[in-house]
């Protein structure tokens, strides 16, 4: 019969935690920093956790002017949280999807007039996303949640940096 006894040693393990534990200001803004680089891969992957988007009639939806992804940014931190935020007027709507209601009616009438003023194609997609009965359905595409797949980053973020403090 062979075994094998391993021990550990809680107390070194410990005081790893402890050391990192005073330094999560420094490390929040890190982890913050992580979430707006993978919100912003999504708007180039026009995914989220490995989910598709939505597809589109306009190719370029939520990606042509890069005003959106821009906005998605770290807000604050302190030791204990992050903040990251997207302060459009528009992206809470793309983000979790809904109903925008044409209230007086003139929506559509607008869309038509800017496509044909302009002739840019994303109004005539708009004019024609309208429905008759007042309403346009923006459907649900994510580029600011949880995430399975940013859970691992994270994690593979302090695992990296309990091992560079442990050396």
């Amino acid at each position: 019969m062979s075994d094998i006894e391993i021990k550990f040693d809680a107390s070194k393990f410990q005081s790893y935690l402890k050391q990192l534990s005073k330094e999560m200001e420094v490390v929040m803004p890190m982890i913050g920093n992580t979430i707006v680089e993978y919100s912003h891969e999504a708007f180039q992957t026009k995914s989220w956790d490995g989910v598709r988007w939505p597809s589109s009639s306009n190719t370029n939806t939520l990606v042509e002017s890069g005003t959106l992804r821009r906005s998605v940014r770290l807000d604050s931190w302190d030791k204990d949280s992050c903040r990251i935020i997207s302060d459009t007027p528009y992206s809470e709507i793309h983000n979790e999807g809904g109903i925008i209601e044409d209230t007086n009616g003139k929506m559509q009438s607008f869309a038509w007039a800017k496509f044909y003023s302009t002739e840019q194609e994303k109004w005539k997609w708009l004019a024609l996303a309208l429905r008759r009965d007042g309403y346009i359905e923006i459907p649900k595409r994510t580029f600011l949640s949880n995430s399975n797949e940013l859970e691992l980053r994270l994690e593979d973020l302090l695992l990296k940096i309990i091992k560079e403090k442990t050396k």
